[in-house]
């Protein structure tokens, strides 16, 4: 449980974090995130909710962040969380190994873009 609270303060301290709830895998240093079609959140919320919000979002969205449904690499499936703009986000995100693959999955799921987890960059499509 702690790599939840590790996740909550690595979004308000660094801006964003990804953390995959059955290998506890925190924050990869290799790859790219990309997020899924039709499970992204976002809120105004104050940071004081965030706990709250982010407890929610892994109930609602338990089957696909712990199933492992997309391609059955549950080791790839990721909780994401990131503020922009004052707002939080919290999403599913598949961790791909090319950028090529971050590309055109990122397309294909209607995203603006991916991330970048050896730079630490958003990098936009």
């Amino acid at each position: 449980m702690s790599n939840l609270v590790n996740f909550n303060k690595a979004i308000i301290s660094n801006g964003g974090a990804s953390y995959n709830l059955l290998t506890g895998e925190f924050n990869p240093d290799h790859g790219f995130m990309v997020s899924i079609m039709d499970h992204e959140f976002k809120t105004d919320l104050v940071k004081d909710s965030y706990q709250y919000e982010i407890s929610e979002y892994i109930k609602n969205k338990s089957t696909i962040l712990m199933a492992g449904i997309i391609d059955d690499n549950v080791e790839r499936i990721f909780l994401g969380g990131w503020m922009d703009k004052g707002l939080f986000y919290l999403d599913v995100s598949f961790l791909v190994d090319s950028e090529e693959e971050a590309i055109r999955m990122a397309k294909s799921n209607n995203q603006l873009a991916y991330f970048n987890n050896t730079t630490k960059e958003t990098i936009y499509i």
